[in-house]
Formats: C-alpha cells, structure tokens, sequence
C-alpha cells in the first residue's frame, strides 16, 4: 500500500513539473498534454485520483483478493501434497515391514514343513528298516524250520539205513528232539 502512494506522488510532482515547464517555455503553437491552465492540470490530477480510486476499489483489490486465493490455494495443495507424500512414506514402511514380516514367516513355515518332511521319510526308512529286518528273521526262522524238517527226515532215513530197522515217528520225533536240544546248547555255549 504505501509503494502505491508512493508512486502517486511521483507521478503527481512529475505531472506538476512537466506543467510548469510547459508554461515557462510558452510554447503555444507545439500542442502537449501539459499545456493548458492551471484548472485543466488540476482536473487531470482530480480525474487522475478518482481513477486510481476505481482502479483501486473495483481493478486492484479484486485482482490482489484473487491472487491471495490463489496463493493460499497453492500453499494448500503443496500442504496436501506434503501430507499425501508423508502418508505413503509411512505406507511403503508399513507394507516392507508387513513383507518382511510375512516373507520370514513363510520361510519358518517352509522350514518346519522341511522339518516334518524330512523326520516322516526317516520314519518311513526306519519302520521299513524294521519291517525288512522282520522278515529276514521270519524268513530265517522258516529256513531253520524247513532246514530241521529236511534234517528229521534225513536222520530218519539214514537211522533207518544204520539200524537196518524202521524207526517209528514216536523214536523219530524223540531223536530230533535230542538233536535239536543238543545243537541249541552248542549254539549257546558259542553265543
């Protein structure tokens, strides 16, 4: 406001003094805005005035109102986006520490998954550890049978043969019985 006075007066005291150097000179026959009589200056500064004061009142401050909007505007808009950018600032850190958080929770779960894979596939090696050695036994334990079996009847036969005598499967059966008790304690008394 006061930049404004300031340059109404000068330019009144500019218009005063081209007025007055116009009247000094008296050049009447060049024609000049300033030449003319004291009245005609004094209603151009007056004219002058009054249209500052439209300008002012009706120009100026509606144009200065809009240009203080249209500031408080863009201040508003450089607050929201400041606000927006802080926002997904704090969004983006939020969404890596979800994602670490989950990426490190699906890498536990895989490595308990890992886990009770690997103890269910020795599990299974170990009962079919177990099994397998079930069936050697069962199936030594069937040899030996049909070893001793093919044994009773060999002995039977050969006792038969040494006798010169049929043996009965009563004596039969006593004499594999001996055989047998005898072979056991031998084992026993190596084992």
């Amino acid at each position: 406001m006061k930049v404004r006075n300031h340059i109404l007066l000068w330019v009144c005291l500019c218009s005063s003094v081209a007025w007055a150097s116009a009247e000094v000179s008296g050049d009447a026959a060049e024609p000049s805005i300033f030449s003319g009589t004291l009245g005609d200056a004094l209603w151009t500064v007056v004219t002058f005035f009054v249209l500052l004061f439209v300008l002012g009142k009706y120009a100026w401050r509606p144009l200065l109102a809009t240009l203080d909007e249209r500031r408080n505007q863009i201040e508003g808009q450089i607050q929201a986006a400041e606000k927006a950018r802080r926002k997904a600032e704090a969004i983006l850190g939020e969404s890596e520490h979800k994602g670490q958080a989950l990426l490190k929770e699906v890498s536990d779960q895989a490595q308990a998954q890992q886990k009770q894979l690997l103890a269910k596939a020795q599990d299974e090696v170990n009962a079919l550890k177990r099994k397998a050695m079930q069936d050697i036994d069962n199936a030594q334990v069937s040899a030996r049978q049909q070893m001793w079996k093919e044994a009773g009847a060999v002995v039977q036969e050969l006792t038969g043969h040494v006798l010169g005598r049929q043996v009965t499967p009563e004596d039969n059966d006593r004499l594999i019985a001996e055989a047998v008790a005898k072979i056991k304690s031998e084992g026993a008394a190596r084992g």
